[in-house]
């Protein structure tokens, strides 16, 4: 109901957010002149009106009122508004849970499971344009593999964004009830389970769009681990750490990277010394320490070709690994496996590829390699191959043998509506 000017004159002091100094009170015990009272929250019989309330905290941020006085009138209509469930508190809180971060685990049934840049821009980009067709949505454990019928458990809280910070991922989500909100601030619920498909098929055109979130199970016992904790947006983020097994492999092949640069730098502290010693006006030569020192070094020279081997070995084993890992995401992404096969040659037998930068005409600067899966992204939907074709492109034959790619290249070319002559030649 609209309140008329002479029902807000009738209204008792307690009615207003906020009266200015200066008047006087009339025989009512009101407040003259009236035009002292700003914003008119409460009822004629004392009680907060809701709809009033809501337009006197619209209104207070524009009103003239000095800083002093709109923090008083703020605080005592945020105090209605609490009460009342008004304004900011209309909304049941938001949640922040991370689910997935940076790293290789092992999983015992779904293998090995992995964290890594192009996983997380896949989930961010699908989510944004709605690839599962429906909003993600935040459940109470996993209870589908055990459910009799799927689909029965409730949402505690609805996706609405898909954050990164750093190495970790996180959901933001709208609750549901205050059941929910209250278990994470109060530690009941501490950490998160992600359920996505890592090769997820457009249900509408068939094509995989890679890794899709389709929802997220609070848990205390999650699979992945080092990660935060879930929070009530507002609420201070602690974190704790439990047990994991990841993916050794990659980390060893690090520490050993570590372990061979600490011995070139101990043979290039061990040559600048020797070099000092013979500078002019240095000494009169290498002391006894020096030459024991000395006698060192051809062990030193020995350790170093070894280790120069070693991480050759460890660069090409890493480099092998990162590119097999982008080939295969990009024949999962219907990229003809024979194109795949050409690029993989080249980019193994110029590993300097992965840091050699080149300029394109629009200035921008990109290494040899990523160019290289840049053209290969490119190519059209409409000449990719569906998944389904794919696995029968397989051969007996060595896959970098040329019966091997010619085999490949002649089912590449059925597949995307071409012909194969009885002399090899191809047709569209």
């Amino acid at each position: 109901m609209e309140w008329s000017t002479a029902y807000i004159n009738d209204l008792s002091d307690s009615c207003f957010a906020y009266i200015e100094p200066g008047g006087e009170k009339d025989k009512e015990g009101k407040t003259v002149p009236r035009s002292l009272r700003h914003l008119p929250y409460k009822d004629i019989d004392g009680k907060v009106d809701l709809p009033h309330l809501r337009n006197a905290l619209a209104r207070l941020p524009q009103s003239n009122l000095s800083a002093e006085a709109k923090a008083k009138a703020k605080e005592k209509l945020m105090t209605a508004a609490k009460e009342h469930g008004v304004g900011e508190y209309d909304k049941l809180a938001e949640l922040k849970i991370p689910f997935f971060r940076m790293g290789r685990w092992k999983h015992p049934r779904y293998g090995t499971i992995e964290g890594t840049q192009q996983v997380f821009d896949q989930m961010k980009a699908n989510f944004k344009r709605q690839v599962l067709g429906r909003q993600p949505f935040v459940r109470i454990g996993h209870d589908k593999d055990s459910a009799g019928v799927f689909g029965t458990a409730p949402a505690e809280a609805w996706i609405k964004d898909i954050v990164q910070e750093g190495d970790y991922l996180y959901v933001v989500a709208d609750t549901t009830n205050e059941e929910v909100v209250k278990a994470v601030r109060e530690k009941r619920y501490r950490f998160a389970s992600a359920e996505y498909d890592p090769n997820y098929k457009d249900r509408e055109t068939g094509l995989p769009v890679g890794a899709v979130l389709s929802a997220v199970a609070l848990t205390n016992e999650p699979f992945l681990t080092k990660l935060p904790d879930a929070v009530v947006l507002a609420d201070d983020q602690k974190k704790i750490y439990l047990d994991y097994e990841e993916d050794e492999k990659n980390m060893e092949k690090e520490k050993l990277l570590e372990e061979n640069n600490s011995l070139l730098k101990k043979l290039a502290d061990t040559l600048t010394g020797f070099v000092e010693k013979f500078k002019p006006g240095q000494g009169s030569g290498l002391s006894d320490d020096d030459k024991k020192k000395l006698a060192e070094l051809e062990t030193v020279k020995a350790e170093l070709a070894a280790a120069k081997t070693d991480q050759e070995k460890i660069k090409t084993s890493m480099w092998v690994t990162m590119v097999d890992g982008r080939i295969k995401d990009l024949v999962a992404k219907g990229i003809p496996p024979v194109m795949c096969e050409q690029t993989r040659a080249i980019l193994l037998a110029n590993p300097v590829y992965e840091t050699t930068m080149i300029k394109l005409a629009d200035g921008k600067e990109i290494s040899k390699a990523d160019q290289m899966y840049a053209i290969l992204e490119a190519l059209p939907t409409e000449h990719r191959i569906k998944m389904g074709q794919i696995g029968a492109q397989t051969s007996p034959l060595p896959a970098d043998s040329p019966e091997a790619i010619k085999k490949m290249a002649d089912e590449d070319v059925k597949a995307l509506g071409g012909k194969v002559t009885e002399n090899g030649k191809y047709t569209l």
